[in-house]
């Protein structure tokens, strides 16, 4: 019998999602894969993309998109790479920014 001594860390991303959960993901895959696929889909460019997060397993994305959005109560990492820090999400904050945005293209 052979004995595989792969690390489960060469195959899976394992990333706080709150303060209860862990997403464990393939690590080609995560938040921004599948956004720059429908991004290919509709002929959109990361500049004309906002993302909004709160945790880890939302880093990607928002690294990736042009307007990266966090609620005051992302992490501080999050916090960092933001271009803009909104109300908290228990505030409906993400709710309200979309309401903004979509009232100042009309």
């Amino acid at each position: 019998m052979t004995r595989n001594t792969t690390s489960s860390r060469e195959w899976f991303t394992f990333l706080p999602s709150g303060s209860r959960w862990i997403d464990v993901a393939s690590i080609h895959v995560n938040k921004a894969v599948g956004l720059a696929q429908v991004m290919r889909y509709f002929g959109v460019t990361a500049d004309e993309v906002m993302a909004f997060g709160d945790s880890m397993n939302d880093y990607s994305m928002l690294r990736f998109v042009g307007h990266p959005v966090v609620v005051r109560n992302a992490c501080y990492s999050l916090r960092q790479i933001a271009e803009r820090v909104i109300g908290p999400n228990t505030d409906h904050a993400v709710q309200r920014a979309l309401r903004e945005l979509l009232e100042s293209l009309s």
